[in-house]
């Protein structure tokens, strides 16, 4: 993809390959795609959320609205920007690096008797009629944010002149109780599998490729590769002894266990609704609620074709995912008017699959060189759809490509020139 300064190496790719950063901006409910833009692909989503937001804020004109926003979004730079757009409300969780020394703070000032029960229960979860397993709490996340930050290719500022503002935003702590008890059960067997890998590795030392301190920590390595909580959790030392044999010792810290435990279920949204607008019930449900949007983000990259770009050209780029975006836009309006209007709930995958299925047959009558058009697999979602929206049937598109033919001087001709031939 050389010549394209959109294709960067980025975060989450496929290794080895660039990509770029199709933002889409997508309506809650009827899964629309709104706004879409091109970024490089060697930023992270909450970098170029400032342009997506000032689209939106286009769109809206001035209409009160609310963003639903994924882990990444959620910086305090970008929560202090929407509080600065006025009608924007926002749902979001915080995001991980934020939020465990805080979390446990909280924990530990509020205590069990803060949360109570949530009524939330999934699709899933009330079509097999299971219970709710939420509890939440309320409190305040405060948070100190730069108001005049340093763009790209400018000097050092002097000390002293920048200039920083205190932003307090509402804060819900829920915890899942069936998340919690799944959370300690993985932690044990992390723990589990951290124990067996040091013993196994203790008793292969100063053997083969073990011989050296270097290596045997390069082994200890790939043992807590993808475990950051039992690399904390977990002291080991790689020495040598008095005989210039390695030795190997580790040392389980409790505390540390203790407190990832606190954190087992837990998780944090943050939001400007009030809470008697929007009570921790209904912040949950919304929140939730994208589950419906990301299988759309699903469906853009895999069913939409958008896993690999083989164009090098910007302008050709963009042209090919403004078509992917608006094919997105054409199938999701259609599952969703065929959902409301026609009583027939089918998902765009699915009616993209129907779509696909249908199809336009040249049949030719050798060798009189006679064309005929016929169409195949015209469902009955597509039927409703014809009818909803008032738009010309196939059936009748086709007829105006078979126009009416006399076959017979079409035979005749043939006839008179086969004969001149022989």
């Amino acid at each position: 993809m050389e010549g394209n300064g959109k294709f960067q190496y980025g975060h989450g790719g496929i290794p080895g390959r660039k990509q770029l950063m199709l933002n889409v901006t997508i309506a809650a409910g009827t899964s629309l795609p709104v706004t879409a833009a091109i970024d490089p692909g060697n930023v992270q989503g909450g970098e170029v959320f400032p342009h997506t937001l000032e689209q939106i804020r286009q769109l809206v004109q001035g209409a009160e609205h609310e963003i639903i926003m994924d882990r990444g979004i959620a910086t305090q730079e970008n929560i202090y920007l929407m509080l600065q757009t006025p009608g924007t409300y926002f749902i979001g969780p915080m995001k991980d690096e934020l939020c465990r020394s805080w979390v446990v703070e909280q924990l530990e000032r509020l205590g069990d008797a803060a949360f109570t029960p949530v009524n939330y229960r999934s699709k899933q979860e009330i079509k097999q009629d299971r219970p709710s397993h939420y509890l939440a709490a309320e409190t305040e996340y405060t948070f100190q944010v730069e108001t005049n930050p340093r763009k790209k290719g400018e000097p050092r500022r002097k000390k002293g002149t920048r200039e920083f503002v205190t932003v307090t935003v509402r804060a819900v702590i829920y915890r899942d109780t069936e998340k919690q008890q799944r959370d300690a059960q993985h932690r044990q067997e992390d723990i589990k599998e951290v124990e067996t890998a040091l013993q196994e590795l203790q008793a292969k030392l100063n053997k083969r490729n073990l011989r050296t301190k270097e290596a045997c920590q390069q082994k200890v390595q790939e043992i807590f590769k993808g475990k950051p909580d039992m690399r904390r959790a977990y002291k080991v030392t790689v020495d040598t002894n008095q005989y210039g044999a390695v030795t190997l010792a580790w040392e389980k810290n409790q505390a540390v266990i203790q407190e990832l435990a606190k954190t087992d279920g837990i998780f944090v949204l943050l939001t400007n609704h009030l809470k008697e607008r929007v009570k921790a019930e209904e912040l949950l449900t919304r929140y939730r609620g994208r589950n419906d949007i990301e299988m759309s983000f699903r469906f853009l990259k895999g069913a939409m074709d958008l896993t690999q770009i083989l164009l090098r050209k910007d302008g050709r780029v963009d042209a090919y995912c403004f078509l992917k975006v608006l094919g997105m836009f054409v199938i999701n309006f259609a599952a969703w008017y065929l959902q409301k209007y026609g009583k027939t709930k089918l998902s765009p995958q699915k009616l993209q699959k129907q779509f696909g299925n249908t199809t336009l047959v040249e049949q030719r009558l050798q060798p009189f060189g006679i064309r005929r058009w016929i169409g195949t697999n015209i469902t009955e979602p597509i039927e409703i759809l014809v009818e909803l929206l008032r738009l010309p049937h196939p059936k009748i598109l086709i007829e105006l490509l078979n126009v009416p033919l006399d076959y017979g001087q079409i035979i005749d001709e043939w006839v008179k020139k086969y004969m001149a031939a022989t």
